[in-house]
């Protein structure tokens, strides 16, 4: 038995082609922010909503610190700012920038975790015109993160346990 040939997607427009774009990146299962040569927020995906509790209007056009205003973000900053001036791309990881954005838990874990834990991944975007933007891709690693401690601990608990002995 062969397999069907799968439908071809026909898109015929630039405007087609728009709209399935802002339908992919919208139903990503990762946060997908753009951010303008301006540092202005172009791009706030539906995970980043949820997440934050922040309705896109409300990010679009501002820069992340407008947007959590009581939320140091030195190093994220900094990063998106090298990424948007020198095209350097950086990782922004939980072990060195705890809850680097004050963002929600997953509801099944809101009880057993106060805050997020996150890898941000800063990547430099380059358009058909030339303009430079800068892409961030921002995971939840929380459990890894959790199970992580959770075997330091026991490992110390072990080599505590083996001094005694």
């Amino acid at each position: 038995m062969t397999n069907p040939t799968p439908p071809i997607v026909d898109i015929k427009d630039a405007a087609q082609a728009a709209d399935l774009y802002s339908n992919l990146l919208d139903t990503a299962d990762v946060g997908l922010v753009v951010i303008g040569s301006d540092h202005a927020i172009c791009h706030w995906n539906q995970w980043m909503q949820s997440r934050s509790g922040i309705p896109a209007d409300q990010a679009i056009g501002n820069r992340l610190s407008a947007v959590f205003t009581e939320t140091r973000l030195g190093r994220l900053c900094q990063a998106i700012k090298d990424c948007l001036e020198f095209g350097m791309p950086a990782v922004i990881s939980p072990s060195l920038n705890q809850g680097a954005l004050p963002l929600r838990p997953l509801p099944q874990f809101a009880a057993t975790f106060d805050r997020m834990e996150q890898s941000i991944r800063v990547h430099p975007i380059t358009t058909s015109r030339g303009e430079k933007l800068c892409s961030l891709t921002v995971r939840d690693v929380t459990l890894a993160v959790q199970r992580d401690r959770l075997l330091r601990q026991q490992a110390a608990e072990l080599a505590d346990l083996v001094t005694q002995t």
